[in-house]
C-alpha cells in the first residue's frame, strides 16, 4: 500500500520485525502519524522528499511499541521522585535513609515512599511503627511493594487520628501488638483509607509526576499504557493532557468502582474516545496480595491457619460484571489467589455473552490457578493479563507461602496451549517499566544470574509469544486491533528500536538488550543512539 505524498520520515537498513506480512522489511516510511508503506531500502529511499527525514538503523531491529497493559501512570511518576525501598536490601539500610531524609525536612512535612517488601529483606514479621520512630520524627508513610499494606509512624497515626483500634472499621485488616497497639502496618482497605487522608500534592505537581513516568515510558520502548491508577483526580489529569497535547502515550483508562457506583446510568463505555485516551475497563477486587499474605486461597498459607482475604465474594462479583457489562463497561478483576481466580472465573461464566462491552474481559495478575480451573478460565472468553516481572520478586515469597501448589503459578505456558490469551503488565510502581524484563522473565522463568536456573521451567513461553504479549495481543486487549500492535501499511506509527535482535540472541542474553530510540505516532519521543 502506497499513499501519493511524500513521506516525513523515513527508517531505513534495519531488521523491521512487522508481525504481519510481509513479517521481515528493512524499511518503513511515516506519513505524519502513520505508517505509509514499508519494503526495501530501494523502494522506500524513492519515496523521500528534499524535507523527510532519514534515520539510518544501522542494522537495529525494528518491533511495533510496546504496550504496558497495567500499571498506574501517576503513581510510578511520584515514585521516581520518592523513597524507592527495593534500592535498600535490608531494614537498617532502609532506616538509615529515611533519617537521613528526614533531617532535611520542615517540622510536620510528610516523609512519604514505597516499595518496602518483609519477605525481600529476609523477615518473618512485619516492621512497626517504633522502627521509623526511632529514626523519624516526621510524619512517616510508606507501601509495600505490593501496595496492598501501608507502613506509618507513631506521627503520622496521630495526625491521621489513628491511634487505636477503635479509630478504625471493625471489617478493616490492621496488625497490634502483644498489647493490642497498633503496630503502625495497615492491610487493604485500612490502609486504602489512611492513605487519603495524608495532605496530597497539588494537580500541577500531579501533572508533572504523569509526564515524569510519560518520559520513562518512552524510554523504555513503551508506547501504550493500561493505566490502572485509583488516584481521585486521574480523569480530570489524563484529560486535561490530552488536551494540551501533552500526553502522547495511546492510554486506556480503567474506571474506579467507587466512580461506577455513584451513577445510576455511567455515561460513558468502554473503549470510547480518542487514540491518546479512551475508557477502559471496571477496575474490581477480588482479593489483597501474595506479599502481604491477603490473596485469597482455598487452602491456608503453608505453616499458618490463614487463608488471605475474598474482598468480593463470587455473589458480588456476578452481580457487579451483570450492572457493568449491561451498561457497556468491560471488567478488569484483580485476582491473586487460587479461590479469587477461581471464585471471577465463575461470576463471568454466570453472565455468559453475548455481552454489550467493546472490550473485551480480563483478569489481573492471574498468579495462582488450580489446573483443575484451566478449563473454566477458556470458557469464560477472558484475557489473562499477566505481570511476568513478578515472577521474579515473588519466586521465594512463592515457594516459602504456597508451596507446592506453585507449579500453576504464573502458569504462562499452560494457558497459551489451552488458546487463553496473554497480555504483559509491569504493575508500575510495583515493578519498573520494562516490557523487555517482562520478555526476559517470561521466557527465562529465572533472574540473569541465578543458578537455580528457570521456576518451573515447563511454563516458559517463546519469545514470539512473549513479543506478542506486549504487542498484537495487547491491541486486542486494548481494542484498538485496528491502529495498533503491527507494522503495516494505515497504522499508527509506534515503534520501538533495539540494539540487538530479540529473535536471534541467545535466551539468557535477553536482559542485555537496550532499547536504542521509540517513535510514537510518527515523532521521535526517545533516541539514545542519536539515529
Amino acid at each position: 500500500m502506497l499513499i501519493d505524498r511524500n513521506p516525513n520520515l523515513i527508517l531505513y537498513n534495519g531488521n523491521c520485525y512487522t508481525l504481519s506480512r510481509p513479517a521481515v522489511v528493512r524499511a518503513i516510511a511515516i506519513a505524519d502519524d502513520r505508517i505509509m508503506a514499508m519494503g526495501s531500502n530501494k523502494e522506500i529511499r524513492k519515496l523521500a522528499s528534499p524535507k523527510t527525514r532519514i534515520l539510518d538503523l544501522r542494522g537495529l531491529t525494528v518491533l511495533p511499541g510496546f504496550t504496558d497493559c497495567h500499571l498506574h501512570l501517576y503513581s510510578y511518576g511520584t515514585s521516581l521522585s520518592r523513597l524507592n525501598f527495593r534500592l535498600y536490601p535490608t531494614l537498617q539500610s532502609a532506616l538509615e535513609e529515611i533519617g537521613k531524609r528526614s533531617a532535611n525536612l520542615e517540622d510536620d512535612e510528610w516523609l512519604l515512599g514505597r516499595g518496602w517488601d518483609k519477605n525481600y529483606w529476609g523477615m518473618r514479621e512485619f516492621p512497626t511503627r517504633y522502627d521509623l520512630d526511632h529514626v523519624c520524627s516526621n510524619p512517616a508513610a510508606f507501601f509495600s511493594h505490593d501496595g496492598h499494606s501501608l507502613w506509618l509512624n507513631s506521627k503520622a497515626l496521630k495526625l491521621l487520628g489513628i491511634e487505636n483500634r477503635d479509630d478504625l472499621q471493625s471489617n478493616e485488616m490492621y496488625r497490634t501488638d502483644e498489647k493490642g497497639e497498633l503496630t503502625g502496618i495497615l492491610h487493604e482497605g485500612a490502609a486504602y483509607s489512611a492513605d487519603k487522608m495524608i495532605p496530597e500534592p497539588t494537580f500541577e505537581n500531579k501533572l508533572k509526576s504523569i509526564m515524569l513516568a510519560q518520559k520513562r515510558a518512552f524510554k523504555m520502548g513503551v508506547t501504550g499504557v493500561h493505566d490502572f491508577d485509583e488516584d481521585k483526580d486521574k480523569y480530570r489529569l489524563l484529560q486535561h493532557a490530552s488536551m494540551t497535547g501533552k500526553l502522547r502515550l495511546k492510554l486506556l483508562c480503567a474506571i474506579r468502582y467507587e466512580d461506577f457506583e455513584d451513577k445510576e446510568q455511567f455515561p460513558v463505555v468502554s473503549g470510547f474516545g480518542s487514540p491518546n485516551l479512551r475508557f477502559g475497563p471496571l477496575k474490581l477486587y477480588a482479593d489483597g496480595a501474595l506479599g502481604s499474605q491477603t490473596a485469597d486461597m482455598f487452602q491456608p498459607y503453608e505453616g499458618s491457619s490463614n487463608y488471605g482475604l475474598g474482598t468480593l465474594s463470587a455473589d458480588e462479583l456476578t452481580r457487579i460484571i451483570t450492572d457493568a457489562e449491561s451498561k457497556g463497561l468491560s471488567c478488569a478483576i484483580h485476582a491473586i489467589g487460587d479461590k479469587a481466580n477461581f471464585n471471577v472465573m465463575k461470576a463471568f461464566e454466570s453472565n455468559s455473552p453475548p455481552y454489550t462491552p467493546l472490550l473485551p474481559r480480563r483478569i489481573e495478575h492471574v498468579q495462582l490457578i488450580r489446573k483443575q480451573d484451566i478449563p473454566l478460565l477458556k470458557r469464560t472468553g477472558a484475557i489473562a493479563s499477566v505481570q511476568p516481572s513478578h515472577l521474579l520478586a515473588d519466586r521465594d515469597t512463592a515457594d516459602e507461602y504456597w508451596g507446592r501448589r506453585c507449579r500453576y503459578a504464573y502458569a504462562f505456558r499452560t494457558m497459551i496451549k489451552s488458546r487463553i490469551r496473554l497480555c504483559f503488565g509491569s504493575d508500575a510502581p510495583i515493578e519498573e517499566i520494562n516490557p523487555l524484563e517482562a520478555i526476559d522473565a517470561a521466557v527465562n522463568r529465572c533472574e540473569p544470574n541465578d543458578p537455580r536456573g528457570a521456576w518451573y521451567p515447563d511454563e516458559r513461553i517463546t519469545v514470539r509469544q512473549a513479543v506478542e504479549a506486549l504487542t498484537r495481543n495487547a491491541s486486542i486487549l486494548g481494542g484498538n486491533s485496528h491502529q495498533t500492535g503491527k507494522i503495516t501499511p494505515g497504522h499508527l506509527a509506534d515503534v520501538v528500536i533495539l540494539t540487538d535482535d530479540i529473535f536471534k540472541v541467545r535466551k539468557r542474553d535477553i536482559h542485555t538488550i537496550k532499547v536504542a530510540s521509540t517513535i510514537s505516532s510518527g515523532k521521535v519521543v526517545y533516541n539514545k543512539e542519536k539515529l
